[in-house]
């Protein structure tokens, strides 16, 4: 029985140091893991804008010519496009200070050229979701060289570290970057003309004319204009802009990198932005 005892209390106690060990590796590996965590709060805020994108384009597609349900759409996406990201941008807060904190630990001990090698960890620790290739061992500053990288939101995030600024305002900045990607709402869904008000002016024009062909001329091309300024002509911006959200939506829900969906959806709608 003594035995079994003795036995029973050294399997106990090497069960506990097996933990503790283990918990310790827990910790090692979390206070080590701010590039990943970077990555992953970037992908949770651009999922969040392609969320109203895909929304507001699956709402307009449904709305058609219904004046209220086009008001409705516009509504909801202005609603969701001001309030994308804001919990990511709080993990996003944590994980850029676990990498200047690191940065700043590392500065401290380091002499000499060492202080380079802190510099390049922060960088990468930073530039996470830029996947280094072979030829791309400085973890993606491309764009300090003249390389054919398209300069996006993680290129600003890094440029905020690096400019002494707090991780919050950084964070804050990298989201407002991802947010107003996206086209504002007067873009993609610029408002209606009313149609009684589109009626009244036809019915005018008509009995002014006595031409009914010119009237019903005149209501078709402002049918398809659908645009508030009312100058009747067709909005080519407004297409692309709802282009680029579509495209956007569908580049996230196929699961592509975050910061490739991001970086198209940036330089499709420059062109488009008033």
């Amino acid at each position: 029985m003594a035995l079994t005892s003795l036995s029973l209390r050294k399997a106990l106690l090497l069960a506990l140091g097996s933990a503790a060990v283990a918990a310790c590796g827990s910790s090692t590996d979390a206070s080590s893991s701010g590039g990943s965590s970077v990555d992953a709060a970037y992908g949770a805020l651009v999922s969040d804008a392609a969320k109203c994108a895909d929304t507001v384009s699956t709402c307009l597609e449904a709305a058609g010519t219904d004046q209220t349900a086009w008001v409705n759409c516009r509504d909801d996406f202005k609603a969701c496009r001001d309030n994308a990201g804001t919990r990511a941008e709080q993990r996003l807060v944590a994980a850029v200070t676990t990498c200047t904190s690191k940065h700043r630990e590392c500065a401290q001990a380091a002499t000499g050229d060492s202080n380079r090698s802190c510099r390049t960890q922060l960088v990468q620790c930073l530039s996470s979701a830029h996947k280094a290739g072979a030829d791309d061992a400085d973890a993606g500053e491309d764009s300090d060289k003249g390389g054919d990288r398209k300069h996006d939101c993680m290129d600003d995030l890094q440029s905020c570290v690096d400019g002494d600024m707090k991780p919050g305002d950084c964070a804050h900045a990298a989201r407002q970057c991802v947010v107003q990607s996206l086209p504002d709402v007067d873009v993609v869904a610029p408002m209606r003309k009313p149609d009684g008000g589109d009626k009244a002016g036809d019915h005018h024009a008509e009995a002014g004319s006595g031409g009914g062909r010119d009237s019903g001329d005149r209501k078709g091309a402002a049918s398809d204009a659908g645009v508030a300024d009312g100058s009747g002509s067709s909005s080519g911006s407004e297409r692309e802009a709802r282009m680029c959200v579509k495209t956007f939506a569908g580049c996230v829900e196929a699961k592509s990198e975050a910061r490739t969906c991001a970086s198209q959806l940036r330089e499709c709608t420059q062109g488009v932005q008033p």
